[in-house]
């Protein structure tokens, strides 16, 4: 599983809001009068507005990678219900690119570490590495918003059934809201997910809601659905659809698609990549490539 992209939304013409010049005293329901209090009041007004654009450029910087961030099945945004056997790792570290214009955000890298504390109870931490880029913002880098979480596979696959598992996750807000690299608030990721096979096709889907309480952000549900065919023994191609309705105040829905592939190499290490772009607009970009590292029991293909 995998995290941090979807396309970012359009920020407005008019950019972001600046403070306004005349200032009102709360307690009186008038002007201030004094100079002093205008410069006190002016500078709590910067200063609040200060952190509410930070914080909402990161959020509109999240948005990017919004389906990489939402418990994906690398080198997909699609979540599956797969889990890493008993006492198994994967270990998926990825550059995870989304550009749209001349705005662009890389987790460079992500480390994205699943255990399996049973076979069917996955255990995931996720700390990305940012890198954000944009219009009239000075390039940022560092240390973004940590992401925990546990999948729990209830539904095993039969012939007339599919494999089904819930994924909760919670996003500490661990980033530097001054640099944009974090949201300043925590958020929580609710997706159930799906998954089927038939001999060398497999189709997963996953619906999620995710709940925001950063400054400029809202509530929204998000989709995925991904179909893979093994072409050769360690080679897998695929193709998904994702998208997520409005995750800025004001914003508009994103869909996109993805084609992606994985390359075994062996039977611990694979090289994973993808690269897609949104339906509304052309200039969204995304692009994912990275390896993954298996130890422990045999374990199943992804998680």
């Amino acid at each position: 599983m995998n995290k941090r992209a979807r396309f970012l939304p359009a920020v407005p013409a008019s950019g972001f809001p600046k403070p306004r010049g005349i200032l009102y005293n709360p307690g009186r329901g008038g002007p201030v009068e004094s100079q002093g209090a205008i410069r006190d009041e002016g500078a709590r007004l910067r200063s609040a507005w200060s952190f509410r654009r930070a914080a909402t450029l990161f959020v509109v910087a999240l948005t990017f990678l919004l389906p990489f961030a939402l418990g994906a099945g690398p080198p997909y945004t699609t979540d599956d219900p797969e889990t890493p056997r008993r006492h198994g790792w994967e270990i998926n570290l990825p550059y995870v690119l989304a550009r749209s214009g001349p705005a662009s955000q890389a987790q460079a890298p992500l480390f994205d570490l699943n255990y399996g504390l049973f076979d069917h109870i996955q255990l995931d931490l996720e700390i990305p590495v940012f890198r954000v880029s944009l219009p009239g913002q000075p390039t940022a880098s560092g240390l973004g918003d940590v992401m925990a979480g546990f999948k729990w596979r209830f539904l095993e696959e039969t012939k007339a059934r599919p494999q089904v598992a819930i994924y909760p996750q919670i996003c500490f807000p661990t980033g530097s809201v001054a640099k944009g690299l974090g949201a300043g608030a925590p958020c929580y990721v609710l997706p159930v997910a799906a998954e089927k096979n038939w001999g060398k096709w497999t189709a997963s889907a996953n619906l999620g809601y995710f709940i925001q309480q950063a400054a400029g952000a809202s509530d929204f549900f998000y989709y995925g659905a991904a179909v893979t065919h093994e072409l050769a023994e360690g080679m897998e191609v695929g193709v998904e659809v994702f998208g997520h309705a409005f995750a800025i105040i004001g914003s508009e829905p994103e869909n996109g698609f993805n084609f992606g592939a994985e390359l075994r190499l062996s039977p611990t290490i694979a090289l994973l990549g993808s690269a897609g772009h949104g339906f509304r607009r052309k200039g969204h970009f995304l692009a994912y490539i990275g390896i993954q590292l298996l130890t422990g029991p045999n374990r199943r293909k992804r998680s």
